[in-house]
């Protein structure tokens, strides 16, 4: 394991006199889901290899879960829009949209005409557990 002072941003955050981590600790202690969710988020940004999607996607299922559906996460949480949800969804699911690594194999549909690239799937899915860090339960 490195030495965290190698990574200035891990580095300013740990000796910042401001509390950045322990409101999310303190979430992740009142729900289990925000908790798995988050964990969801570190494994698909720290391990390279084919399961970073698919760990994004699951990040994504335990906040819809969570709330409900699909419908809650849009319209009651206002964690994204219909469309964007749509994109990633078709993105993370269509082999032809992001190859060997998508969760399924073979699909019927048609690929999406335009699929996110891993950068902006992955800011859909923090901006979706932003919205959700800040909703009050």
């Amino acid at each position: 394991m490195p030495r965290v002072d190698v990574f200035p941003d891990v580095d300013q955050v740990l000796h910042n006199k401001d509390d950045f981590i322990g409101p999310y600790l303190s979430k992740c202690a009142c729900s289990v889901d925000f908790a798995e969710a988050l964990t969801y988020c570190g494994q698909a940004l720290g391990n390279p290899g084919g399961d970073n999607w698919a760990n994004l996607y699951r990040a994504y299922e335990v906040a819809s879960d969570h709330f409900g559906g699909d419908h809650a996460l849009v319209g009651t949480v206002n964690a994204c829009s219909k469309s964007e949800l749509d994109r990633f969804k078709r993105t993370v699911n269509h082999q032809e949209a992001i190859g060997r690594f998508s969760r399924h194999a073979r699909s019927r549909c048609i690929p999406p005409p335009n699929p996110m690239d891993f950068i902006t799937a992955v800011k859909f899915v923090l901006a979706v557990m932003a919205a959700w860090f800040a909703w009050k339960e």
